[in-house]
């Protein structure tokens, strides 16, 4: 059995939640039976008296440096130990979770000037971006941040006994997905990702007078050719659909048009921002909070061309492995990623717990009907998931998806085309094909000046498309030959 040490640095002001800390770590143990969790905390792990002309606090910090985790908190003011333990316990690269209680009010200057400093420390420990703080107004709330970070970095770091028959918690798990769609995220658009050319269409696909957020070309919705305004966006329309009938939605263009741009860029505005609700079903956005809890709101993002490549007896259940592979980073069970997919909403305007981003089902040629089947279950048991699928047609009917809803991509705008020309410096075409051609978001962005590069091309339009394409390709590492 391990032996987990973990030390509590906290002032008197915390009575009630040292109380809670044993409690949490008793739940602990029944999920992860192969480990013993102890909390040490001076005042009991030390004997009373004095100690040989050392310090109080020198006899204290050989505890915290033999702790594998360590639990700081404050509230009203700042307490020199707590902060040098905080320290010393960053200095040694220790597992760091500290968490402020909120909701003091000062009531003389003394207690302000006090105040004034666990502020002050907050946003320089912020402004580090180090330890990832969390905040709480109540023993309940503490005790549920306690129990999540605690499994969450005990699932990570030690595992669970395979003969355990305790599950994650779901609030756990989800909090893992969480993190891991961040990581995943990054990944495919970094340096080697499958998206790191995505700034290129970034170009097209924003306006500078909305800089906070991205508006892709215009759409239209189930099926109507009346444009929204300039003014509506992806995510306002589904944010939108997901609190009436229509609670799903299906994102429909042909190819180039920007299906898998708008899909991944949804996602980074998911990540990153959470909704408030303002004028009847129109939401605005606001920032993470610093605890990076974006209100409960995780996006996954899945790539269906990736359901050819498994074997037809593993196709059944494809949606939650891939979470499992993909997402999360400890030994996860498909049946513990099941129960948090099924966690209900929370009370009040409605909120996604999740939002499940298929990307390219049109791209899938291999029979389905395993497929189908995971997201007719989602559908009808999991009320607090909301599903958005790109596709090159509309399925709706074929499948009887009645509480799905249509975004159809729509060609550029001409204004669109010319400005993005004007910006490159190149003239906007005479000939109507061409420019009707170039409305499509990829077409446009393979333009470049044909001038750069010699050819023997008579025709302007291939000459300009080739030395895009040969530019383009590069970039993506594509090979280039000639014929």
């Amino acid at each position: 059995m391990n032996k987990i040490n973990i030390f509590v640095a906290s002032g008197n002001e915390f009575i009630e939640e040292r109380k809670q800390i044993i409690h949490v770590l008793d739940k602990l143990e029944e999920i992860f039976p192969h480990l013993h969790l102890k909390a040490k905390e001076w005042e009991i792990a030390l004997p009373s008296g004095s100690y040989e002309g050392k310090t109080i606090q020198d006899e204290i910090d050989p505890l915290l440096e033999k702790s594998a985790v360590v639990l700081v908190l404050f509230h009203s003011k700042l307490g020199k130990f707590t902060v040098h333990e905080y320290q010393l316990a960053c200095k040694n690269n220790k597992k760091v979770f500290l968490y402020f209680k909120t909701g003091f009010s000062p009531k003389n200057n003394k207690e302000l000037r006090l105040y004034r400093k666990v502020l002050f420390f907050k946003m320089k420990v912020e402004k580090e971006n180090k330890v990832n703080f969390k905040e709480y107004d109540s023993l309940e709330r503490f005790e549920t941040l306690l129990k999540d970070d605690l499994a969450l970095y005990l699932a990570q770091e030690y595992g669970r006994k395979e003969d355990s028959e305790e599950k994650i918690p779901a609030e756990s798990v989800h909090r893992m997905i969480l993190r891991g769609s961040r990581a995943y995220y990054e990944g495919l658009r970094g340096e080697n990702g499958r998206f790191r050319m995505l700034h290129i269409e970034d170009l097209i696909l924003s306006r500078p007078d909305t800089k906070e957020k991205w508006v892709p070309q215009p759409v239209s919705s189930d099926g109507d050719d009346a444009e929204y305004g300039q003014e509506e966006t992806v995510i306002t329309l589904l944010t939108r659909w997901w609190q009436g009938p229509c609670q799903h939605a299906i994102i429909v263009g042909d190819g180039g048009m920007g299906k898998t741009v708008s899909l991944v860029r949804l996602w980074e505005t998911l990540l990153i921002k959470n909704f408030l609700e303002v004028q009847g079903a129109i939401f605005q956005l606001k920032p993470l909070a610093a605890e990076g809890n974006n209100d409960g709101l995780v996006p996954v993002f899945i790539a269906l061309n990736e359901f050819n490549q498994v074997k037809e007896e593993k196709r059944q259940g494809f949606i939650l492995n891939y979470i499992r592979e993909n997402y999360c980073d400890s030994p996860t069970t498909v049946e513990e990623i099941w129960d948090a997919l099924k966690l209900p909403v929370q009370e009040g305007v409605f909120k996604p717990r999740f939002v499940l981003l298929l990307d390219g089902f049109n791209e899938i040629i291999v029979g389905k009907k395993e497929l189908l089947l995971e997201i007719k279950r989602i559908m009808e048991q999991c009320p607090g998931v909301r599903m958005v699928l790109t596709s090159r047609f509309d399925m709706r009917g074929q499948y009887q998806w009645g509480n799905w809803d249509l975004v159809r991509l729509m060609k550029l705008e001409k204004e669109q085309v010319e400005s993005y020309l004007q910006e490159k410096k190149l003239g906007l075409p005479g000939q109507e094909r061409f420019l009707q051609l170039i409305r499509n978001p990829m077409m446009l962005t393979l333009l470049r000046p044909p001038a750069r590069f010699k050819t023997r091309t008579a025709n302007p339009l291939i000459a300009v498309l080739k030395s895009g394409w040969r530019a383009w390709a590069s970039c993506c590492g594509i090979s280039w030959k000639r014929k």
